[in-house]
């Protein structure tokens, strides 16, 4: 049965919002923080800090069927080394290492994604980071977000190659160049022959935003036992929980077993509470997300911004158009929404949106 992972969001997946979607919705099996930067005296940033701190994930780090992931973002081996060697002390064993990030103003400074046209640079860092951690004797496990290329896909090979040097403990790979951003299709050719290639364990990361997506991936590569959704989950937080019961489903008749009804979602988050409707479910993740930003967020500008940009995804949610704002109104409502001056104006038009 496959496992899904939540992929990092810059901005967007923050403790507020994994901890309403761990709350409300289920399916998931790790979650991935946004990217951390290691600041000067090789320490994380303040709002760093915060979004991996226990007491702001204490929840999802207590359920046992779940877990969090810290991102590092770093294109020097002493900002790895230093970012991996904080994620050790507050407890953290599995870590990923950033090289995928499309952004220009990322791979501008030679990181992210920018790392791929410099496998050399790759393999440097690589064997610095475990040298210098190996002699501290620290116990972590390090993954691999990844595109397969920068520019083009002409290195990929040799980075795959570089890879099988080290003990990672897997590698998640968006089969696109970062030139493409989310344009085109993923390369489904480029993936198949990383498996065939690869010594480590894979995960499919890219272009699933349906159940059927899913499947088709799963059909498609079987060894594959683990999936990555960003985007997807973003417009529909129920997607992996609807992957996971069509897959207890289809487990259930093969089987000849339990019914259909009653199934929980399985592989990660807390045991889903039941709603009158998933507009209501929608309703209270939205507001529990409205309450997290609260809570360390000083000003209303800086909440209804996050709210706002929310709202860009969930305008296509399956939820919200099959929800009670009739479809005339739909677009009134989401133009007032971006345009809300204070949180008590907002609040007003996000119930109206969501009833």
């Amino acid at each position: 049965m496959l496992s899904i992972d939540f992929a990092p969001m810059e901005g967007i997946t923050g403790f507020a919002f994994r901890n309403a979607h761990h709350r409300y919705y289920g399916g998931i099996s790790r979650y991935y923080t946004p990217f951390l930067n290691v600041q000067e005296g090789a320490r994380f940033g303040r709002a760093d800090e915060r979004d991996i701190s226990y007491e702001n994930n204490k929840a999802l780090l207590e359920d046992q069927a779940c877990t969090l992931v810290p991102q590092l973002l770093a294109g020097r081996s002493e900002a790895l080394t230093a970012g991996i060697r904080r994620l050790c002390e507050l407890d953290y064993q599995e870590i990923n290492w950033n090289l995928g990030c499309p952004s220009p103003t990322v791979t501008r400074k030679g990181r992210g994604a920018g790392l791929l046209a410099e496998p050399e640079k790759i393999d440097r860092i690589l064997s610095e980071t475990y040298e210098a951690l190996e002699k501290e004797n620290l116990k972590f496990n390090l993954s691999v977000k990844m595109r397969t290329g920068m520019d083009s896909a002409e290195h990929f090979p040799e980075l795959v190659s570089i890879l099988n040097r080290y003990p990672l403990s897997e590698i998640i790979l968006h089969p696109r160049f970062a030139a493409q951003g989310y344009q085109g299709t993923a390369d489904e050719e480029a993936f198949a022959a990383a498996l065939s290639q690869s010594t480590h364990t894979l995960t499919w990361n890219g272009d699933i935003t349906s159940v059927a997506d899913a499947e088709k991936i799963h059909e498609k590569f079987p060894q594959v036992e683990r999936i990555m959704i960003g985007r997807g989950l973003l417009v529909n937080p129920a997607l992996a929980e609807k992957i996971r019961n069509r897959e207890g489903r289809t487990a259930s008749r093969e089987a000849g077993g339990l019914s259909v009804e009653g199934m929980q979602p399985a592989d990660g988050g807390t045991s889903v509470q039941k709603f009158p409707s998933e507009a209501a479910r929608f309703r209270a993740f939205h507001d529990e997300i409205l309450r997290g930003y609260q809570s360390y967020i000083p000003d209303e500008k800086g909440v209804l911004a996050r709210m706002k940009e929310l709202w860009g995804w969930w305008e296509k949610s399956p939820v919200y158009a099959g929800g009670g704002a009739v479809q005339e109104n739909s677009t009134r409502l989401l133009k007032k929404i971006r345009k809300a001056k204070s949180l008590g104006e907002y609040r007003v038009l996000a119930e109206q949106a969501l009833q």
